[in-house]
């Protein structure tokens, strides 16, 4: 079915994504190598269309989580590198050889299987290594981290390429953020005692990017901004980002209720005067959340009217008594721009309680996409 012939659909402005990723040089500076995380289908906005937007320009890393997502990405990037965030585990070699990916390691055994492959095939494999410097996940902790990869560097068909970290709250913890810097610095210290060079170090995820520029190394890797998403609402100052995602419906119905009407499941909300409700197929099967009812809102005719009632499997109700000249099929806009309105992915985390990472995730992977270039 074409884009005009479904009630509600999710658009995707690959212009943004690529607007994006030139306002994140524009921050870092020329040189710095870019790894641009299109992990989960790039947030939900798709993962082989991202990369292809943003294939094109240089000093660029992909960045996945696991194998599988590496060979599906690799089928259509043949070319630029591509980083499996998680560790690798031994059953996962055939996975790096068939996807040409760059694994990070955090077992000797891996390491030792993965050098034995190499000598078989002639091959040396590049390899990062993550050190816990404080989100208590994976990888060497930091106080062991420079043994860890000095080990790895005495395999033949090993190179230790990379060494990174994550931030466990760069976007709203000043304090520790510093100090996660500085364990990781100390990682790099011992690794330049033991005279071991690292071509790679990185941390910077999308709030670093904004707010720690010492954190940059030789290269950064942000995931959430590349989607003209904010971390923290507060960084909205630090730079401009446009929002690649919008969701899009139409009225379906609508219907005129006196006051003292009870609207949807549960009857959790009663109008307080002669209402007009406009009825809209979007719901949390399309993956807006149950918690935004009473409380979420849309754009119609440009203008913010509000979610009544409980958000349903695939309806919800809108006050529109509001909207002058409405009609049935009229554009119903959840997430994006329409006319002066703006509704961002945040405001509906917000309604939900959760955070814009989730939203996109699931918008994007439970509405049917289409795309903008």
């Amino acid at each position: 079915m074409s884009e005009e012939g479904l009630r509600t659909r999710c658009l995707i402005d690959l212009n943004a994504v690529a607007y994006n990723l030139g306002q994140i040089r524009r921050k870092i500076g020329p040189k710095r190598f870019i790894t641009a995380v299109i992990k989960a289908d790039a947030y939900g906005h798709g993962m082989y269309e991202v990369a292809q937007t943003l294939s094109q320009y240089n000093n660029l890393y992909f960045a996945v989580v696991t194998p599988d997502e590496g060979i599906r990405l690799r089928k259509s990037q043949p070319e630029i590198p591509i980083l499996l965030l998680s560790c690798l585990l031994p059953n996962e070699l055939d996975a790096v050889v068939e996807s040409n990916c760059i694994p990070s390691i955090a077992h000797l055994e891996t390491a030792e299987k993965l050098n034995d492959l190499g000598k078989k095939l002639k091959r040396k494999f590049p390899v990062h290594v993550e050190t816990d410097t404080g989100i208590g996940r994976i990888g060497p902790y930091y106080t062991e981290a420079a043994e860890f990869i000095e080990k790895l560097s005495a395999y033949d068909h090993l190179v230790v390429e990379g060494l990174f970290t994550h931030f466990s709250g760069s976007d709203d913890d000043e304090p520790f953020t510093l100090e996660q810097i500085k364990r990781f610095n100390q990682v790099s210290q011992k690794l330049e005692e033991k005279k071991i060079s690292i071509r790679f170090r990185h941390t910077a995820n999308s709030a670093a990017v904004l707010k720690y520029p010492q954190a940059y190394y030789e290269m950064v890797r942000p995931g959430l901004i590349l989607y003209g998403l904010y971390p923290n609402e507060s960084m909205i100052q630090d730079i401009s980002l446009k929002q690649a995602m919008t969701i899009v419906s139409k009225i379906v119905h609508l219907r005129q209720v006196p006051s003292g009407y009870t609207v949807s499941y549960g009857r959790t909300y009663v109008t307080s005067k002669p209402t007009l409700i406009g009825v809209v197929n979007v719901g949390y099967r399309n993956g807006y959340d149950r918690l935004c009812s009473n409380k979420g809102e849309a754009l119609v005719h440009g203008k913010r009217v509000p979610i009544i009632g409980r958000v349903c499997m695939d309806q919800l109700m809108l006050d529109v008594t509001d909207i002058p000249g409405i009609k049935m099929e009229d554009e119903v806009i959840f997430a994006g721009r329409q006319g002066e309105g703006f509704i961002s992915l945040a405001d509906i985390a917000r309604w939900s309680s959760t955070i814009n990472y989730e939203t996109a995730c699931t918008l994007g992977s439970m509405t049917k996409r289409f795309y903008t270039r």
